[in-house]
């Protein structure tokens, strides 16, 4: 079981760096994010039932100019390996329940990554360099390896039962 929180949480945080950072593909909506989790972990439908509940509670929050919502990617990434570890002990729609109830705060957790990251990553922009391509290639390179790093460790925080 640990093994699999792991690798959920490499999984998770590499798909949620699909919701601003890099690849924009859609796969860090929570009805997709978390089945995925729940594949990894071996409970797709523990997966699907938080994923779908999450994407429910968050159809009407866009994130829309400077404005950014609570981050329903970084919660499915927690409530999924939450769900399926609980679904051990009691049937997979009690344990999606209880997940949620669990990791709905750490959608908080998630928009303060997302607000610190970009913060963090204003100060990357190269200002007078002659070579600005790579100079730019490694800002870049370095703004991804950090977003990556930080989700990784929260997902793993915060998702490691207690």
């Amino acid at each position: 079981m640990t093994f699999s929180i792991l690798l959920s949480a490499f999984v998770g945080a590499l798909l949620w760096l699909d919701r601003v950072y890099l690849f924009q593909s859609m796969v860090s909506r929570p009805i997709i994010l978390a089945p995925i989790l729940g594949f990894v972990m071996g409970d797709v439908k523990a997966g699907l039932l938080v994923g779908s509940a999450l994407e429910l509670l968050w159809l009407n929050a866009p994130p829309v100019g400077a404005y950014l919502p609570e981050d329903e990617t970084f919660c499915a990434a927690v409530a999924a390996p939450v769900a399926v570890t609980a679904a051990a002990f009691m049937n997979d729609a009690a344990a999606a329940g209880l997940a949620l109830v669990l990791t709905l705060p750490f959608a908080r957790t998630g928009k303060w990554l997302d607000t610190k990251i970009r913060t963090l990553n204003q100060d990357l922009s190269p200002e007078a360099v002659d070579d600005i391509e790579r100079a730019v290639g490694r800002a870049l390179s370095k703004a991804v390896i950090r977003s990556y790093l930080f989700a990784l460790v929260l997902i793993l925080v915060s998702s490691v039962p207690l």
